[in-house]
């Protein structure tokens, strides 16, 4: 019976941790310039993603929560 309740609380666990992620996703893709794929800018874009640091917390908490769902 633990095993299933240990699994049932890793899934609301990664539910909690994928919502998060989605906001922070979307916050970061408010941040991004329109003229993101300008070829001249190339440089300047990734550097702009880089340091989009909501967009990577969000990417981040899909891969922690695609983690816990593996377990």
């Amino acid at each position: 019976m633990t095993a299933k309740r240990s699994a049932i609380i890793l899934v609301v666990i990664s539910t909690f941790i994928t919502a998060s992620g989605q906001y922070f996703y979307k916050l970061g893709a408010d941040r991004l310039p329109a003229h993101i794929m300008d070829p001249s800018l190339l440089v300047q874009n990734a550097l702009g993603l880089l340091t989009n640091w909501p967009l990577i917390v969000g990417l981040a908490a899909y891969a922690v929560a695609a983690a816990l769902l593996i377990m």
